[in-house]
């Protein structure tokens, strides 16, 4: 793969100049949910946020006044009430299709900030987003929380696809599965009684830092214990289960291992996302890349949970020099798209 451009979006935004940019976030209980937006603030920057609404909350009324405090943080920075909208965790494709047509309007640049928007979510706006030929750049934005709760979520939807991400050719057998490890592993192994993969590879996030690394070591630990004594859920050729270490929060680093863990798409594979947002984005793309190029489908199937913590992450992770953690990563740039196969 070609040198493809990420880095701290600090550095990355001046070398951008020029641009009208579109800007789509969630709104969500973490203080980190406007770190992205502060950092581009200083750029011609038209702002939309999505205050999404859990389907099963862990208390309404708490879930309520923690939106609507954001709610007001949100408008302190200058982003109009007007380009708030509220929506459902679960909401259509339609729904996200035209929150997301109204956040573009006419511009040809967009920054899609998936630090807070679930999986559910910007799997499906990185779709519509690759589909729409007006946008001639396109940035997705990740920034760190400081220290994230014991419990992320709970509740979560049994083990489906991800809207728009499904196999129409409907096999039961792939040659690899690719799962992302994280702080939880909710149902993966029921993937397998949908579609039975030859061999795993867990791409793992390393180094995670502490307390990350014992928690993804769980995750592994509990994974290869659940597909020893259920094998039946499996056809493992000799390459079995094969664990990659890689950045989690390199993009590019993860696109071109998954690349080349499915010989550029050519050995038919499925994708769990259930690590990184970065990694979970590069599985995303994958799989967006590997339908333009005319290969075998990628589903990606995920749990959903229905419920997230109040505090799933406090505070906001610094650089050394007291700014915000935020990265950016250009997936196309003057209408050239650099995540291909």
């Amino acid at each position: 793969m070609k040198f493809v451009p990420w880095g701290e979006l600090s550095w990355l935004m001046p070398k951008l100049h020029g641009r009208s940019w579109a800007f789509i976030g969630c709104i969500s209980h973490e203080e980190r949910c406007f770190s992205s937006f502060s950092a581009v603030a200083g750029s011609q920057v038209n702002p939309t946020f999505v205050r999404i609404f859990d389907e099963d909350p862990i208390d309404v009324d708490a879930e309520l006044v923690s939106l609507d405090a954001q709610k007001e943080i949100a408008i302190a920075k200058n982003i109009p009430s007007t380009r708030i909208v509220d929506a459902d965790l679960l909401a259509t494709v339609d729904t996200i299709e035209r929150i997301l047509t109204e956040a573009i309007g006419s511009s040809s640049a967009v920054i899609i900030d998936i630090t807070s928007f679930p999986k559910r979510w910007f799997f499906v706006i990185a779709r519509l987003a690759k589909a729409n030929d007006t946008l001639a750049d396109i940035i997705y934005t990740y920034s760190l929380g400081d220290r994230y709760a014991r419990s992320l979520s709970s509740n979560p939807e049994i083990v489906r696809t991800i809207p728009t991400f499904t196999s129409l050719d409907r096999r039961s057998v792939c040659d690899v599965a690719l799962v992302g490890i994280g702080y939880h592993s909710q149902s993966v192994l029921n993937l397998f009684d949908i579609e039975r993969p030859k061999s795993v590879t867990m791409l793992f996030p390393f180094p995670p830092g502490p307390p990350g690394i014992s928690r993804n070591w769980k995750s592994v630990e509990r994974l290869e214990m659940s597909i020893r004594t259920d094998s039946d859920a499996l056809t493992l050729d000799n390459s079995g289960v094969t664990h990659l270490h890689l950045g989690a929060l390199d993009l590019p680093q993860n696109f071109d291992a998954i690349r080349q863990v499915t010989d550029q798409g050519h050995r038919t594979s499925l994708v769990a996302p259930y690590g990184p947002k970065p990694v979970s984005l590069a599985m995303c793309l994958f799989a967006l890349a590997a339908e333009t190029a005319g290969r075998p489908d990628v589903p990606a199937y995920y749990s959903q949970p229905t419920r997230y913590a109040l505090d799933y992450t406090t505070g906001i992770s610094t650089k050394g020099d007291g700014a915000p953690s935020v990265f950016g990563y250009p997936v196309r740039l003057r209408s050239k798209e650099l995540y291909v196969i």
